[in-house]
């Protein structure tokens, strides 16, 4: 008869865990995602945007680290995708007792640079704090250190991106403002600006006072033909192109 009861208990407690989890909502998307244009992704930190540092003249080789710069539309290099992918589970699953559980997941996305096709990545694959984000060749879902997840960000309009494989968030090392300042890959921390994204230039100062930089009135839209990475015409965002 106790055998019977621990078993009904265990159960119930089953049940009650499963129930738990598939009520569990999944992290919450940043409030605006622009995945139809090509832009800069801007750091609220340093108000620079980021791109693959060039060796010997090419922006377009895989294993280029990426590096903060200061912003110019002109430069399609600085411009960034956010490829979407659909769900891409989480690595912890639910455990081992917990029948029926749902392993949680979230929408995964590239982050694929519009000049070389590549896609922001962490090097090797790494795990730890501080090590290299760099631009590397788009595989799938399944190359989970390629793919990333969005987080609301600490201050207004802000996001923050997440590594799938690593769990660690897209980081400005050392918090620096500086010309070629290395983008890495860093737990997560709150009310961290170098850890917060910006898509348009339409926002508050880096901490959430002042005036942005880097001029105003948004992203505008390209129309353009590229040459050696630059871009000829522009227009207004909501306007059509000749």
């Amino acid at each position: 008869m106790k055998i019977r009861g621990g078993i009904a208990a265990l159960l119930a407690f089953v049940a009650t865990s499963t129930m738990i989890l598939v009520a569990t909502p999944l992290p919450t998307s940043a409030q605006i995602i622009d995945e139809n244009y090509p832009i800069p992704l801007i750091n609220v930190g340093s108000r620079k945007c980021f791109a693959p540092t060039p060796q010997d003249g090419h922006s377009d080789w895989a294993g280029l680290p990426i590096q903060q710069r200061t912003c110019d539309l002109a430069f399609t290099v600085q411009y960034y995708i956010l490829v979407p992918l659909g769900v891409v589970l989480f690595n912890e699953s639910p455990p081992w007792w917990c029948w029926g559980c749902i392993h949680l997941g979230a929408e995964g996305y590239f982050i694929k640079n519009d000049f070389t096709g590549l896609c922001l990545d962490a090097r090797d694959g790494a795990t730890s704090d501080g090590s290299v984000v760099q631009q590397w060749t788009c595989r799938d879902k399944n190359a989970r250190s390629m793919v990333w997840y969005i987080e609301p960000g600490d201050f207004p309009g802000a996001l923050k991106l997440r590594n799938f494989n690593s769990d660690l968030c897209l980081d400005v090392r050392g918090g620096s403002s500086t010309e070629y300042a290395q983008l890495q890959q860093y737990h997560c921390t709150s009310n961290n600006a170098a850890q917060n994204f910006r898509q348009s230039f339409d926002f508050e100062g880096g901490d959430g006072s002042g005036s942005g930089g880097g001029g105003g009135g948004g992203v505008p839209r390209r129309c353009c033909e590229r040459e050696f990475g630059r871009c000829i015409l522009w227009v207004p965002r909501d306007a059509e192109c000749p």
